[in-house]
């Protein structure tokens, strides 16, 4: 219980300073806030879009969430997942990956 608490107040600090960095090398997009309105229930829930402006990596990082650990069981806390990895192009409007759907 403790590193749950640790690790939601660690990622609290690191998502407070992400959009202040000086290289604002990681950008940070508030998907859902919690509350709405400024109440706090126990079902409302935050969710952020993090992404890595010079590699091109993605996270979410979700509190309150409910998900399946690695060892099957079900838990409910604070969550970070890793989204994939954003492919450069050359140019703007430059089409780089597409999934063909035959209709």
């Amino acid at each position: 219980m403790i590193k749950i608490k640790y690790l939601t107040l660690f990622t609290t600090l690191i998502l407070s300073n992400l959009s202040i960095a000086g290289d604002e090398r990681y950008q940070v997009v508030i998907l859902q806030q919690r509350g709405g309105g400024g109440e706090t229930t126990n079902h409302s829930k935050s969710k952020v879009f993090i992404l890595d402006s010079k590699f091109g990596d993605m996270w979410t990082w979700e509190d309150r969430s409910k998900f399946t650990t690695n060892d099957g069981k079900m838990a409910f806390g604070t969550r970070i997942t890793y989204q994939g990895k954003l492919k450069p192009g050359k140019e703007i409007g430059e089409i780089v990956d597409f999934e063909k759907t035959i209709r």
